[in-house]
């Protein structure tokens, strides 16, 4: 249905929007707790990484078991609670780290791995899951994976570009890590919904 290649197309974008910005504002959030920008980007940039790897890898395993349109929902609820709940953490577990670790990179390390890795690793998690739903055969599932990354990844520099060149400028840390949250949620309603008009 059309309704549905629509939907899988917006999350696709609108999850990659929304994971540049919690890594952009991580990194703002993260900064006054261990200094040097360099740093905390280093910190930050791994472990979005390895959150990301996690969910491709562990998305794959799942996608192949369940319907994609199950799975939608869940890993992008989770995205968006956790960030969600990251303006509440992080001042407690940056400034007990902060407190306890000399050395900041051990410290913007340790805080960015207690911090981020779920909902990282739950938007990865979506992409084998995008492509399974977007795929109808076989014959065009190189077609319908080239499609779900060129636009998760238009959404990746949208929300990278926006983060730094306006929602700094405008909105505090947590007010952007709301943004980004609701934005997440919002595509989990919408899956929900679908979900319940199409029921068998």
């Amino acid at each position: 249905m059309f309704i549905d290649k629509a939907l899988v197309s917006a999350t696709a974008f609108a999850a990659g929007f929304a994971l540049m910005g919690v890594e952009v504002f991580g990194v703002r959030m993260l900064t006054p707790y261990f200094g040097g920008a360099f740093t905390v980007w280093g910190a930050m940039i791994s472990v979005v990484m390895a959150g990301l790897a996690a969910g491709y890898a562990v998305g794959g395993r799942l996608a192949d078991k369940y319907p994609p349109r199950k799975l939608l929902p869940t890993y992008l609820a989770i995205a968006g609670t956790t960030t969600l709940l990251t303006p509440f953490a992080t001042p407690l577990v940056g400034g007990a780290i902060a407190n306890h670790i000399v050395d900041a990179r051990i410290g913007a390390l340790l805080a960015a791995s207690l911090l981020f890795p779920i909902p990282t690793a739950a938007v990865g998690a979506l992409t084998p899951a995008l492509i399974k739903k977007k795929t109808d055969s076989i014959e065009n599932v190189g077609n319908s994976s080239g499609a779900i990354q060129f636009l998760g990844t238009l959404g990746c520099i949208a929300g990278t570009l926006s983060s730094a060149f306006v929602l700094v400028k405008k909105t505090s840390s947590s007010t952007s890590m709301y943004i980004f949250a609701t934005i997440l949620l919002a595509n989990a309603a919408a899956w929900i919904i679908l979900n319940a008009i199409q029921k068998d």
